[in-house]
C-alpha cells in the first residue's frame, strides 16, 4: 500500500504501483504537499496548498480494496475495535453551547463503531429500472411505448428500497437494526453501541435546533463481540446480500467509577429501558384518548339523537385523565407559576435515563429507590388509563347507534333502510 501526494490531489496503490486510484471523499483536486502516516491509528495526516490538513482515517481497509471483494455484492470491511465511553462535554451542553458563532469548536469523532461497506449495484425501484430500460430503447432506435396502468401502479405503490444493517451479540439476539441508503460505492455509518430506543415511534426528521435536548438513545451495550450483517429491502422482500463483519467492543478503561457487576447493570438497563417504553406508550396514548373525548364532546351536537349525559359523561372522562395526566407530567398548574411540585413518573424516568445511560458506573441507591417507587405508579396509571379506555369504547358504540360523525378512531357501520 503505497501513498502519493500530487499536484492534483491523493492518489494510492494496492499493487506496488501497477495501478492507481485518485482518493477524493471530499478532498478537492489540489495540491498535496506533505503526508505523514499515523501508524498507531492507521491514520493518513494530508498538508494541502491553501485547503488546509485532511485526514484519512483508518486507511488500513484499503488493503482489503481489490477486485474480488469488490465483485462481491456487498462486503464489509475489517471493523477497527470500538472504544467505549461517554463523552464529555465541557460547555455544559452539546455542541458550543451558548458560545455563539465566533467561537470555534471543531466536532469530536461521534463514539462508536464504525462500519465501512461496498455493495456493488444500486437497489433500484421498478420506476427507476424501467426508466433505465427506456434510455436503452432510444439508444438503438427501438419504439418506446407508454407502460400499463397496471406497471404504474406497481411502480406507485412499490415500497422505497434500503439496505438494512442487523447487529447481533454472541448470543445471536438482535441488539440493533439500522437502515442505510439503497446506493453502490463505499459507505459507512456509526453504530453507537447502544441498544434502540423505546420511546414512541416518530415518523419524520427530528428538529435539532433546541441544544437542551438531545434525541433518545438506548442504554449501553455490554463490553464483547458483536456481528453485522448486511441484507437488502428490495420490491417487499428481505435478501441477504452474505456480507458481515466482527464487531469487538471494548472499554476505554478510563472511568474513575466501574461497576462491579456488569451484567447485573445491563439487567437493570433493561428493565429501565422497559419502564420507558411503557411511559412513552401511556404519554402518548394519554395525549390520544384527549383528542378523542374533545371529538366526542363537539361530536354530541351534531346528533340530535344522543342523551346530554354523553357529553357530560365526556367530561367526566377527561378529568379522570387529566388526574392521570398530572401523575404521568407533575401538576403544570402549580409549575407553571413557580410553585413547587412533585416530579410526574416521566421525570423520574428521565432522571434515572440521565444518570445511568451516561456513566461507567452501576446504579446508585437513589436510582433503585425512584424505580421502585416509580413503577408502582406507573403500574396505576396504566390500569387507570386503559378503563377509561374501556369507558370511552363504550361511549363509541352509543355514538354509532345515534348515527354520529366522524370521531377518531371509530369505523362506521353500514345501515340501510
Amino acid at each position: 500500500l503505497l501513498f502519493a501526494g500530487t499536484e492534483f490531489g491523493l492518489f494510492i496503490t494496492v499493487n506496488g504501483g501497477k495501478t492507481w486510484t485518485q482518493i477524493k471523499n471530499g478532498l478537492p483536486t489540489i495540491a498535496v504537499r506533505d503526508l505523514e502516516i499515523h501508524r498507531k491509528k492507521n491514520d493518513l495526516v494530508i498538508a494541502t496548498f491553501g485547503r488546509g490538513f485532511w485526514i484519512l482515517e483508518n486507511y488500513a481497509i484499503l488493503r482489503h480494496f481489490d477486485k474480488k471483494n469488490l465483485d462481491k455484492s456487498a462486503f464489509i470491511y475489517p471493523v477497527e475495535d470500538a472504544l467505549m465511553f461517554n463523552p464529555w462535554q465541557p460547555l455544559g451542553l452539546r455542541d458550543k453551547g451558548f458560545q455563539g458563532q465566533s467561537y470555534y469548536a471543531a466536532a469530536n469523532p461521534v463514539p462508536g463503531a464504525t462500519i465501512i461497506y461496498n455493495v456493488k449495484e444500486d437497489i433500484k425501484t421498478l420506476k427507476e429500472k424501467r426508466k433505465d430500460s427506456e434510455k436503452e430503447k432510444i439508444k438503438k432506435g427501438e419504439p418506446v411505448y407508454y407502460p400499463s396502468i397496471d406497471s404504474l401502479r406497481l411502480e406507485d405503490n412499490e415500497p422505497e428500497p434500503y439496505v438494512l444493517a442487523t447487529i447481533t451479540d454472541e448470543a445471536g439476539d438482535i441488539v440493533r437494526r439500522i437502515k442505510l441508503p439503497a446506493k453502490k460505492g463505499n459507505k459507512q455509518f456509526i453504530w453507537d453501541l447502544r441498544s434502540a430506543p423505546v420511546s414512541a415511534v416518530t415518523i419524520g426528521a427530528q428538529e435539532n435546533t433546541n441544544i437542551f435536548a438531545n434525541a433518545e438513545k438506548g442504554y449501553p451495550v455490554l463490553p464483547g463481540k458483536y456481528k453485522v450483517d448486511l441484507s437488502k429491502f428490495e420490491n417487499g422482500k428481505y435478501i441477504d446480500l452474505g456480507a458481515s463483519a466482527t464487531i469487538h467492543a471494548v472499554p476505554l478503561n478510563n472511568a474513575t467509577i466501574k461497576a462491579e457487576d456488569q451484567k447485573a447493570v445491563d439487567e437493570f438497563n433493561k428493565q429501565v429501558a422497559e419502564m420507558r417504553r411503557v411511559s412513552s406508550m401511556t404519554q402518548r396514548y394519554y395525549g390520544d384518548l384527549m383528542n378523542k373525548l374533545k371529538f366526542i364532546k363537539a361530536a354530541y351536537l351534531q346528533t340530535p339523537k344522543l342523551p346530554l349525559s354523553v357529553n357530560t359523561d365526556a367530561m367526566v372522562l377527561e378529568e379522570r385523565l387529566k388526574k392521570a395526566g398530572i401523575e404521568m407530567n407533575g401538576d403544570q398548574t402549580k409549575s407553571s407559576r413557580e410553585f413547587e411540585t412533585e416530579p410526574g413518573i416521566n421525570s423520574r424516568v428521565f432522571s434515572i435515563i440521565g444518570s445511568l445511560w451516561d456513566i461507567s458506573g452501576g446504579p446508585t441507591g437513589t436510582m433503585l429507590k425512584t424505580f421502585k417507587e416509580t413503577d408502582k405508579d406507573l403500574d396505576k396509571v396504566v390500569n387507570e388509563i386503559n378503563a377509561i379506555n374501556e369507558e370511552i369504547s363504550k361511549m363509541e358504540i352509543l355514538l354509532e347507534k345515534a348515527g354520529a360523525p366522524y370521531t377518531p378512531g371509530r369505523m362506521p357501520s353500514i345501515k340501510r333502510p
